[in-house]
């Protein structure tokens, strides 16, 4: 018997029984191994209620068709649907999906099984007792392809029964899944999305409630044939299915009359930015042209935010040509690495060759050597020719100094980045000038980016991470205030800068006597901030000779006191008096505790070096609040010389996690967030939860002096 289905032709062997309550849907590839203890799993299904299997075949080419037309032989409730051709597994799973004329659907691959002969009759006497449920899961233990037991999923912190928490992440295993059918769930779904099943189980949590049966009843297996356990490393995962998770999301934003359309459009970004970061390192824009085709919201926006020219290609109609694009692309990266070099013979070559080695970003190398009376410039210059590299080499004709070195060598940069590497330090990772340029590219808020920094001790002869920026995190925003009071970035090897921003370097920089990278990146900090990159992608060489190794502990304590208070007079504010406010501890005052349906915290006040320069005191706020009947809130934060509304607008997906797990309330939204700075002389202030024309008056926050801590 032959079928059409969605354009496939499927012949049918077996038999597809009316008057079912539920289907079995199981699609197979390739499963001769291990299809014959799924179907004898479901064979062994114990219900009071009637049941078909329907298995749907992708063309395989070894002995899964043989033992499906066995079973169906043999037993009068199972349908085999084989395919005419490899259709890919979401096409056979949406395809086997349309199929389902029941009350009930549940799902399990052909490589997976049932353990617990009563799993359907306990899931659908579950959801019989929920009326307003529409799911139904349970937990699975996961083996390998040889059977042995690598664990069970999911974990207790991450089994809920909250969509909020399922939006977030989904903890629900395909064979574990019972749903009250939704009809034409599957004209909702797309073969260019992924991953499916998830997408299912929302487009059903769309309808209705979650239970969850704490239960293990089957078994999921993962091996290399898997579509998802076969791709663990995340670069070739964005590399393989990024595209695809970008259509998951868009398909995502539209359910839940949108409520999820912002925290989509976040993860469209972040999938973006690693697509576009391996297309940069393998110089392969063939995706990133397929996504601007396809006219990804996604691509176009993080583009246009990393100073991608598209007018041209939007106003010629035409499709995006990858040569084309990645011309565009390589001019909003450009990048000018200098070098700075005195007597390193030594050195200068492998310094050279860790820049040399350098992907997925154009740039030139600009070696300013301040006139060296050994081999550097002559062993330089060998390697760059060899290397076939665009630069140039500016020889002082006379020891000028470091600083007069630098600033000579940054006024020949071109590009709109700028690196810099000491002659006798290097780079770790042939992608770490790409990782600096797309994190500044992203944040136009950041004037400058550093990473961890790997010391090369040749007083001691030990290599050892940098130990402060150990307490550092990833994306770790620093401000003038934060490196006066210590040079946590070390020196300029670790650094890369926006080159407008080094541009505006005050002249009293290159006049100050003894200024160097530490006075730089305070000055650079002063108008545009510094992120922090936290992986060890350069090393410093800390020599016996150094100015700063020579120095006793007592001679650095000295002369780094005497320096945070010159440099920040050259920078405008008083040393003392920021260190002095810093001492400072605020506290909330609850007024009026939360109370169902309204819940939430305050996390941390505390004083901060302001963003605005017209309030460099400030205090920053932060916490989250909801309510669990899902209305829409804010705050109304009232002070002296302050009245205005704060809204929602950071995602916390912690918070909606913990609560569906505790039980206590339901978090229906990610954007429950806050956080906001205020002038420290707008305190004490007021704070009100304001849901609609109503309002609660929260509680203060205020000023607690030091002496009366003391």
């Amino acid at each position: 018997m032959q079928h059409i289905i969605n354009n496939t032709r499927y012949s049918f062997t077996g038999n597809n029984p009316p008057d079912c309550l539920l289907a079995i849907i199981c699609v197979t590839y390739n499963h001769s191994r291990f299809i014959k203890q799924a179907l004898e799993s479901f064979f062994e299904q114990v219900t009071d209620f009637r049941f078909k299997i329907l298995v749907f075949n992708d063309c395989s080419n070894d002995k899964t068709q043989e033992i499906l037309h066995e079973a169906a032989a043999a037993r009068k409730n199972i349908g085999v649907f084989n395919s005419s051709a490899n259709l890919g597994a979401e096409q056979n799973f949406i395809n086997a999906l349309s199929q389902i004329d029941t009350e009930y659907a549940a799902l399990c691959d052909g490589d997976d099984y049932w353990k617990d002969r009563l799993k359907l009759q306990k899931q659908i006497d579950a959801l019989r007792r929920t009326p307003s449920a529409t799911l139904c899961f349970h937990d699975v233990e996961v083996v390998n392809a040889d059977g042995l037991h690598l664990g069970y999923f999911p974990d207790k912190s991450t089994a809920h029964e909250s969509t909020a928490a399922l939006v977030c992440n989904n903890f629900i295993q395909t064979n574990s899944v019972v749903y009250r059918w939704r009809r034409g769930a599957e004209r909702i779904l797309d073969a260019n999305a992924v991953p499916l099943d998830w997408l299912l189980h929302l487009c059903h949590a769309e309808k209705g409630g979650i239970v969850h049966i704490p239960e293990v009843m089957a078994v999921y297996r993962k091996h290399d044939g898997g579509v998802w356990s076969s791709s663990w490393d995340v670069y070739k995962h964005r590399v393989r299915f990024g595209e695809r998770e970008i259509r998951f999301f868009e398909i995502l934003s539209t359910l839940f009359e949108g409520k999820y359309a912002e925290s989509c459009a976040t993860t469209q970004h972040e999938i973006f930015s690693s697509i576009f970061f391996s297309a940069c390192y393998d110089s392969d824009f063939s995706t990133v042209a397929r996504c601007l085709n396809q006219k990804s919201k996604a691509a176009i926006e993080y583009l246009n935010s990393i100073g991608v020219d598209l007018c041209q290609h939007d106003c010629s109609g035409q499709m995006v040509q990858e040569s084309w694009l990645k011309e565009q692309i390589h001019n909003a990266l450009s990048t000018t690495v200098v070098v700075t070099s005195y007597n390193q013979e030594k050195f200068i070559q492998d310094c050279l060759r860790s820049i040399i080695s350098q992907r997925g970003v154009p740039f030139n190398i600009v070696l300013g050597d301040d006139c060296s009376s050994d081999e550097t410039v002559r062993r330089a210059e060998a390697v760059l020719r060899e290397a076939g590299a665009e630069y140039s080499i500016l020889r002082q004709a006379v020891n000028a100094g470091m600083l007069n070195n630098l600033k000579r060598s940054l006024e020949s940069a071109s590009g709109k980045y700028i690196a810099i590497c000491e002659g006798d330090d290097y780079w770790l990772s042939d992608r770490r000038l790409l990782k600096h340029i797309l994190t500044l590219a992203c944040n136009q808020d950041v004037g400058m980016t550093f990473n961890w920094i790997l010391v090369d001790d040749e007083i001691r002869n030990v290599n050892y991470a940098h130990p402060q920026q150990a307490t550092l995190r990833d994306g770790e925003i620093l401000d003038s205030w934060q490196l006066l009071q210590d040079n946590v970035i070390g020196n300029f090897s670790a650094c890369v800068y926006r080159s407008e921003v080094v541009r505006e370097i005050p002249i009293s920089y290159w006049s100050k006597a003894g200024a160097a990278d530490w006075l730089f990146n305070i000055m650079i900090t002063a108008n545009k901030r510094a992120e922090f990159v936290r992986e060890l992608l350069s090393v410093y060489r800390l020599h016996r000779s150094g100015q700063w190794s020579s120095l006793s502990p007592m001679e650095r304590e000295t002369a780094v006191s005497v320096a945070r208070h010159e440099y920040s007079d050259l920078i405008g504010f008083d040393y003392d008096e920021m260190r002095n406010f810093l001492k400072l501890k605020f506290e909330f005052v609850c007024f009026h505790a939360l109370s169902p349906p309204l819940v939430g915290v305050i996390d941390e006040v505390k004083p901060i070096y302001g963003s605005a320069s017209d309030h460099r005191f400030a205090v920053c706020i932060s916490g989250w609040v909801f309510s669990d009947c899902g209305e829409q809130l804010s705050l109304t934060v009232v002070g002296a010389g302050t009245c205005h509304d704060v809204s929602l607008s950071i995602e916390r997906p912690d918070v909606v996690i913990h609560h569906a797990f505790e039980g206590d309330a339901v978090c229906s939204t990610l954007l429950c967030g806050f956080s906001f700075e205020l002038p420290s002389n707008n305190i004490p202030i007021n704070i009100f939860v304001k849901n609609g024309t109503d309002e609660v008056l929260w509680g203060a926050i205020r000023c607690i002096s030091v002496d009366t801590l003391k």
